[in-house]
């Protein structure tokens, strides 16, 4: 049987074995293909892998049969892989399964799982594409369950605002079947909001969370579904804006559907602070603003928002009308705790605010400073629910009426150019009472614009400035100049300059006066541009293209599109740069200005800017003698700096389309001549008669070209295969027959190009001319090339295509051993190499490996099937090159020939790895011997008497056995050193082998073999190992009461009579069903029997008494471990006084553990019995009283008769004496 696995232990076993088995390809960084699983978890009935494979957009790869499909069994010891069809896929080795994928884009679903669902609940396969052995992506998981388990979240809110952060939801379970306890769990990822987390149920066990991590799981049972959870919610911290999680549902550890993203984020609120007292002087401290509020109605909002104040200055100036609050910081500065003050403003007095739209401000604030302050500064922003809203806005207070303006003209505010273009030019408007003290205003401009512009002082400025050396520079982009108070009240300053650098196009710069360290006065924005200088080039000629060395002249001119013209000081240069044409120049002059060389082909003419809009010539190119092409980039730059778009000018040769037509490419035996025309297919003559035929040997060793007819002077040998026919323009177009091939005796072939060559240069298309001897194209086809096993025939068919046909005894072929030491190659017909007795050497080799046959020129066409391949004795593999010779000339390819020992293949699955336990079920090792499918060949075919299987024990002392009658034979084996082998039959392939046993020896913990197949002596397929551990079965016996049967002092019920027990189980395997017994042993009172409980539920059949030889046998439901069992009991009405009994656990008919004892007693008659003897007693002890109170009145009487008598005597004395 195959033994479901759940240990540790075996999944190691199987993940080891498929390291071992199938080293992992490498992993493609950018993959050729993608993989979409479409059925991601399967159930029940439904086992249908749905899946697709897609190119990549960016690939070419073609699938061409190496793209596959891998899939490794990752849970499920017993699951495999089928087609539709009902085909088993090969496992290639234990896990590990391949379908080669042959369509793309479209769904495919030819593969299922197969599992022996009463064995095995789950299955999971993990599905990777290897393309080339290269692995495609990441791998995807595919999972099928015996329970139809489905579960979605519905209902959660998908985003949420301000107040609202409730996360209601239902979980809905769509499956067929009930999920398991304890196995639902809804996680909650933080991705965005810092201090954000999901609050659960306070003080539930069932809510864990992770606040550094971020990550919150709520553990979900079945019995959840029915209602809405709103346990839990979305917490975020003061001033949090935003918070998102992602949310998860899982079963059983694996991700079910995709997850959801949950937003919370505070509603936008558009207040604003509007028509600020920013600017306060001497008694006149007191702060009016009014609030703006867009897009809203206030009664949707909130009471809470604030204005809050707080000191940008250090000094002691206060709010008056806000509250002082401490916001938690020391201020580095004076050690104190940093304050702010807060004013609310509440919807009731806001209301009237905004239905006046702002006209009457708020009031009831103003600034307290101590004396002696200058000036104070305050930030007032509004916040609403913690959050800023709206932008701040300064007030600044100053004991003196300092009020300082800044005043540029429309002119300079925008500059233009250079120099004088970049001189700033201002002014200040001082409108207050009091003058400026010295050394207390301060200009910043601040760089808006990126770019690298400067503010520098003025050059003439500079001169006796004392801060001339000086950067003006304090920050990134910031400048600070001070000015005196005589240059407040100049005219104007221009003492600054905006410094650029070349290319620069745009500036713009902020500027704002500070006075005692605050803005005072409105900024001013000031820009800068360069001069708007855009020249073009034009007038060059139609198509930027000139044809003809008649032709070479450059006219152009310069057109200007900007707003500026240039500037005459700034030099415009054309610069001519070669692109093609070697040593091809400009030369020439404009306006008496030569062009200059630069070298490295660039030419430069300066321009002069008042020639702009004219035509200038006076330039043309300089070529080289056979020059046919020359091409110059042309680009206007001014000031160093390349203006327009560079354009592309290019001169051609003439247009000499001559061509070599009429030719007869293919010449044969004695036709040796060569007759051709040159054809002109353009509209343009030759120029000059510099025409000229190349002819260069390519095949053919020593073949010439000799020259039949005309004028010798016209043909000339160059050496080397190479010849010239020069040609008279004037004889185009006619027949040329000068020349004849002149073949070298033995010569089979000769090749010759022709090529046509005028002034220099190649023209037309190369042609091609070839002589052959005869016309045989012989060609080596339909060679069976792939041999194994008892196929060792060489087949092959030689086919020609040409039009002569071979002669005698010039037709061979040849065979040479590439690998395969000694192996032969005989000829069937002959008998050639075929003894195996004879030597190498004395065999029909013509070298070391090396073996030449002669063929009939009659075989050709026909199936040649007279050779084959003889391996020495134990050769695995051989391996020949195959090559066809004629006239000791090779003819094509070489063809290469490989033999290979038969292929077994076999291999054994389905191998039950773990086995736990006693008897012949608990130790039987069940296999299946497979053979892949691809090996199943005549050339394969397995031999009977061949195969065995070999057991190796690795760890223990235990043995392996056949079981009797059974189809194998054991083998010569060594118990001693652990080897155990046995003959199989090749017919078993396929079916479960249920024939071997391991026999554990005495107190065996452990036993473990290595299972491997044999075949001819040689081991097939990967060895495998099984295991075997007596069942981890920990079984304990405990009872409830040692004595039964009530007590003393309560009254008698008959569940006192009940016998209850437990049975536990620590172990991990669970016992047998209908294997486990309690014993209940009667040790006396043999009139006392156990009988079962009068209730309904209870299982009669479980309980088997034997009053006659004292004992009860209760046979143990296993789903009952650790559950209490009150089923037996003594019957109440017994005269039987008391009885004693002892429980025994027994599993598998092995007592387990220790007896207990358990003692009943019939407390109804031992009550009896202890009155009636306390009654017995009583009567007994008044009985005794009264004895005693006789004895005693008997002792009274007899010393009061004593007494008498004593008295007697002594008055008989006293009278005795008397007398």
């Amino acid at each position: 049987m195959i033994i479901k696995l759940t240990s540790l232990c075996c999944l190691l076993t199987i993940a080891s074995c498929q390291k071992e088995c199938k080293p992992r390809a490498l992993h493609h960084k950018e993959s050729d293909f993608k993989l979409k699983v479409l059925t991601k978890h399967l159930a029940r009935e439904n086992r249908n892998i749905r899946f697709k494979v897609e190119r990549n957009k960016s690939s070419n790869a073609i699938s061409n049969g190496s793209l596959f499909l891998r899939l490794t069994r990752k849970e499920g010891q017993s699951a495999t892989i089928m087609t539709k069809t009902g085909t088993e896929l090969a496992e290639i080795s234990p896990g590990l399964f391949e379908y080669n994928i042959k369509r793309l884009d479209e769904d495919i679903d030819d593969l299922e799982i197969k599992i022996d669902a009463e064995k095995e609940q789950r299955a999971v396969f993990e599905l990777e594409l290897v393309y080339n052995q290269e692995y495609q992506g990441k791998p995807k998981r595919v999972t099928w369950e015996y329970k139809d388990i489905r579960l979605a979240i519905k209902g959660i809110p998908r985003k949420l605002y301000d107040h609202k952060k409730g996360l209601p939801f239902k979980i809905k379970s769509k499956g067929k079947d009930k999920p398991d306890e304890d196995q639902i769990v809804l996680t909650f990822t933080r991705k965005d909001g810092h201090k954000a987390y999901i609050k659960g149920p306070a003080g539930s066990p069932n809510f864990k969370s992770d606040h550094q991590a971020g990550i919150f799981e709520l553990s979900i049972q079945p019995n959840d579904f029915v209602e809405a959870n709103n346990t839990l919610s979305i917490e975020v911290e003061p001033g949090e804006t935003k918070a998102t999680f992602d949310v998860q549902l899982a079963y059983k550890g694996t991700k079910i559907g995709k997850s959801k993203t949950i937003t919370w984020m505070a509603k936008k609120i558009n207040y604003s602070l509007k028509n600020v007292t920013q600017d306060l002087r001497g008694d006149n401290n007191d702060i009016e603003f009014s609030v703006k509020l867009k897009g809203h109605e206030l009664e949707d909002l909130d009471d809470n928002l604030i204005l809050r104040i707080t000191k940008t200055l250090d000094s002691n100036a206060r709010i008056i009308g806000a509250t002082e609050k401490e916001d938690g910081e020391i201020d580095k500065k004076t050690g104190k705790l940093r304050t702010f003050f807060e004013l609310p403003i509440t919807k009731e007095n806001l209301k009237g605010h905004l239905e006046t739209k702002g006209k009457e401000p708020i009031k009831g604030l103003s600034i307290e400073v101590d004396k002696g302050d200058t000036c104070a500064q305050f930030k007032l922003q509004l916040v609403y629910n913690n959050m800023n809203v709206g932008k701040h806005k300064l007030v600044t207070w100053r004991a003196a009426d300092i009020r300082l303006e800044l005043k540029f003209t429309k002119e300079n505010k925008k500059l233009v150019g250079e120099g004088d273009g970049q001189i700033i030019k201002f002014s200040i408007d001082d409108k207050g009472k009091d003058r400026p003290e010295e050394s207390r205003t301060i200009l910043r401009i601040e760089r808006l614009v990126n770019t690298n512009a400067k503010i520098e002082l003025a050059t003439a400025k500079a001169a006796s400035d004392t801060t001339a050396s000086k950067s003006l520079e304090v920050g990134p982009g910031i400048f600070e100049i001070p000015l005196t108070n005589y240059e407040i009240e100049s005219t104007f300053i221009d003492k600054l300059r905006i410094s650029t650098q070349k290319g620069d196009k745009e500036a713009q710069f902020n500027v704002q006066l500070f006075y005692d360290g605050m803005e005072i006065g409105k900024p001013k924005t000031i820009t800068w541009k360069a001069k708007d200088v855009r020249l073009e080039l034009a007038g060059l000629p139609k198509n930027k293209k000139i044809v003809g060395r008649e032709n070479t002249n450059i006219d152009f001119k310069v057109k200007s599109k900007g707003k500026d013209q240039p500037e005459a000081e700034k030099p415009l240069i054309l610069r001519f740069t070669r692109i093609e044409g070697y040593d091809a120049k400009i030369e020439g002059e404009v306006q008496g200005k030569k062009i200059e060389p630069k070298g490295h082909g660039v030419f430069e003419l300066e321009l002069d800017s008042i020639n702009i809009g004219n035509t200038l010539a006076g330039l043309n190119m300089g070529l080289r003698d056979g020059e046919i092409k020359a091409k110059f980039e042309l680009q206007l730059v001014y000031d160093g700096i390349a203006m327009g778009q560079s354009q592309t000018l290019t001169w051609e040769a003439e247009h000499v389309q001559l061509d070599i037509q009429d030719l007869t490419e293919r010449l044969r035996g004695d036709t040796t001549d060569i007759k051709f025309k040159i054809k002109n297919k353009g509209k343009n003559n030759p120029e000059k008669n510099e025409l000229l035929l190349r002819l260069t040997r390519k095949k053919g060793y020593n073949s010439k070209i000799v020259y039949i007819n005309g004028e010798v002077d016209k043909f000339k040998d160059k050496g080397e295969g190479l010849y010239e026919l020069k040609i008279n323009i004037d004889h185009l177009n006619r027949e040329i027959a000068d020349l004849r091939i002149d073949p070298r005796v033995g010569e089979a072939k000769a090749e010759f190009r022709l090529q046509l060559v005028y002034d220099g240069i190649d023209i037309g298309d190369a042609k091609t001319l070839i002589w052959e001897e005869k016309d045989i194209q012989l060609q080596l086809t339909n060679v069976h090339n792939k041999l194994g096993g008892e196929d060792d025939k060489i087949k092959f068919t030689i086919v020609n295509k040409g039009k002569d046909k071979p002669e005698k005894g010039k037709l061979y072929i040849k065979f040479i051993r590439n690998k395969g030491h000694l192996a032969n190659i005989g000829r069937v017909s002959t008998g050639e190499n075929m003894d195996p007795g004879m030597k190498p050497e004395s065999a029909n080799e013509t070298g070391k490996g090396f073996f030449e046959f002669p063929l009939n020129s009659d075989d050709i066409g026909n199936e040649i099937a007279d050779f084959v391949i003889l391996p020495r004795e134990g050769e695995r593999k051989a391996k020949f090159t195959m090559q066809l010779v004629y006239d000791t000339v090779e003819i094509g390819k070489p063809k290469t020939i490989t033999w290979v020992e038969k292929v077994i293949g076999l291999y054994i699955t389905e191998l039950s790895t773990l086995l736990r336990g006693h008897g012949e079920e608990n130790t039987t090792i069940s296999f299946k011997i497979k053979r892949d499918a691809k090996d199943v060949q005549e050339k394969n075919s397995l031999e009977e008497g061949k195969l065995s299987v070999r057991f190796t024990r690795k760890e223990g002392r235990s043995t392996i056995k056949a079981k009797p009658n059974v189809n194998v034979t054991p083998l010569p084996s060594s118990e001693k050193s652990g080897i155990f082998k046995f003959n199989i039959s090749t017919t078993q392939q396929g079916n479960l082998l249920e024939y071997f046993m391991i026999e554990p020896a005495d107190y065996e913990k452990k036993a473990r073999f290595k299972i491997e197949l044999i075949y001819d002596g040689k081991k097939v397929g990967n060895p495998q190992e099984v295991i075997w551990t007596p069942k981890d079965i920990k079984l304990k016996l405990n009872v409830a009461k040692s004595q039964i049967g009530g007590d003393m002092k309560h009254e008698f019920k008959p569940t006192d009579n009940i016998l209850e027990f437990t049975v536990d189980n620590k172990g991990k395997d669970s016992p047998k069903q209908g294997e486990l017994i309690v014993r209940v042993k009667r040790i006396s009172g043999m009139y006392v029997d156990i009988i079962l409980k009068d209730q309904p539920g209870i299982i009669a059949s479980r309980f088997k008494p034997n009053s006659k030889d004292g004992y009860f046998d209760y046979e143990l439901d296993v789903k009952k471990l650790g559950v209490p069992i009150n089923d037996l009991m003594i019957p109440s009405l017994t005269g039987a006084r008391e009885a004693s009994f002892t429980l025994q656990l027994i599993y598998e008919g092995v007592a387990i553990g220790n007896t207990k004892n358990v003692v009943w007693k019939n407390m109804a008659l031992i009550r009896g019995e202890e009155e009636a003897k306390k009654a017995k007693r009583e009567v007994e002890k008044q009985k005794r009283e009264a004895e005693k109170q006789e004895r005693k009145i008997q002792k009274e009487k007899e010393k009061a008769e004593k007494e008498r008598e004593k008295a007697k005597i002594e008055e008989e004395k006293g009278e005795k004496k008397g007398n």
